[in-house]
């Protein structure tokens, strides 16, 4: 079997905690943070003359943890913001050529990508005080997407080689205030949106065949 595994783990945090401000201009806490894992078997790593010599496997995975918060604090300022901006990524792909020689019955062609998030912007306790507005805002992009590039049967000797993709999306996302006074001139706004503004998948698992491989 040939395996690739990519894995990354982030813990990225912007944040105010226990402090007194006092500012004539802006004060913003802003946490802006990505996490890619990428792992790839293609043709050529695994084939001789177009034979695969056993099954491909390929695992990525991104786990995350993002924050940006102001915590117990005084601020008096122009406007204030806290703004969780993050991306992350898993994207797995297994390729196998179209003759399977050297496998055993377990073998599966396999790829799976997994994103784990958890993502949280607030304002907790102390008290806020600003002339402009206050603003706790979450935008996260998340994608997870497998592909096997495989025959859809893969058989040598009567033995059929098994394809499997895998996408997996968790995500934990929370945008909020919480306790202590809040006074805001121009208003309070909390917003959380995640993959807002996506065109394709957020999760994807495809298995794009490329022809039926018999042999003996």
């Amino acid at each position: 079997t040939n395996v690739a595994t990519a894995e990354v783990t982030v813990n990225a945090a912007a944040f105010i905690s226990n402090a007194a401000i006092v500012s004539t201009g802006a004060v913003s806490v802003n946490n802006n943070a990505a996490a890619y894992a990428k792992a790839e078997i293609e043709v050529s790593d695994v084939n001789v003359g177009l034979v695969a010599i056993g099954a491909v496997v390929t695992n990525a995975s991104a786990g995350v943890i993002f924050k940006a918060y102001i915590l117990n604090s005084e601020i008096k300022s122009s406007s204030l913001e806290v703004k969780n901006n993050y991306k992350a990524d898993a994207y797995a792909l297994a390729e196998q050529p179209k003759v399977a020689v050297t496998f055993v019955a377990t073998d599966v062609n396999n790829a799976t990508a997994t994103v784990s998030t958890s993502a949280v912007a607030f304002v907790e306790g102390g008290e806020i005080n600003v002339t402009g507005k206050l603003t706790v805002q979450n935008d996260g992009v998340i994608k997870a997407y497998a592909l096997v590039k495989a025959p859809t049967v893969s058989v040598t000797g009567g033995r059929v080689l098994v394809s499997t993709a895998t996408a997996n999306l968790t995500a934990d996302q929370k945008a909020y205030i919480s306790g202590g006074a809040i006074s805001a001139g121009e208003g309070t706004y909390v917003i959380s949106n995640q993959n807002k503004d996506l065109t394709d998948e957020g999760a994807k698992a495809e298995l794009g065949a490329a022809g039926v491989a018999v042999s003996g």
